[in-house]
């Protein structure tokens, strides 16, 4: 198993390793539909992070695993990732502490090239956040589309259940007992969720 370590904004190290999960604030104004997704994903769960990934090897190198409008795949290294902090991103790197390595990748390949769900990211999850109420897919159904945050839960699914309604925010707040392995903005989190009132978690 690979495991690289890497130079933070702040001038510091950390180390990442495959299995990791990444939550992602995409910065930058509305200008496209990754921005336009971010932002309003931001404003349905009001939460800081509007993104989520995963840490995979391949090819002697850690890649970062997510959906993305053309589908479910490992888009960039964790290096490129690292790179773009404080330009285009900010991040939140967890680890959980055990992880049967066989059975993630295996759930990992199950979703590869799976197409991207634009209905579930901005009418099912909008429905579900004013009404309380889940109309999109459930079961092997919702497996065919996915979100970002929903492949991420069915992945680690014995700790995140109903996957298929996840949003980044509940990501974020059922991994208080994972490991928290590096924050890239604090701040600025914590400021835009006391400004939203987030009554999930802070």
């Amino acid at each position: 198993m690979i495991i690289q370590s890497f130079l933070t904004k702040e001038g510091n190290r950390v180390t990442v390793m495959p299995g990791d999960l990444i939550l992602v604030h995409r910065k930058g104004p509305v200008k496209n539909i990754n921005t336009f997704l971010a932002h309003m994903i931001r404003k349905i769960t009001k939460n800081y992070y509007n993104h989520a990934a995963n840490v995979c090897e391949s090819m002697e190198d850690l890649y970062v695993t997510e959906a993305v409008e053309d589908g479910y795949y490992a888009t960039k290294t964790v290096q490129e990732l690292f790179d773009s902090l404080g330009k285009e991103y900010e991040i939140l790197i967890k680890r959980k502490a055990v992880i049967n390595y066989p059975t993630y990748y295996e759930r990992v390949r199950y979703f590869i090239s799976a197409n991207y769900d634009y209905k579930a990211t901005l009418f099912d999850q909008l429905i579900y956040w004013l009404f309380d109420k889940w109309i999109g897919k459930t079961g092997e159904d919702s497996d065919k589309v996915v979100n970002c945050s929903e492949v991420v839960a069915k992945i680690y699914k014995e700790d995140f259940p109903h996957g298929y309604r996840m949003a980044p925010v509940h990501l974020y707040c059922y991994t208080k007992d994972w490991q928290t392995i590096y924050e890239s903005d604090p701040t600025g989190r914590l400021i835009f969720n006391t400004k939203q009132k987030n009554s999930i978690c802070k």
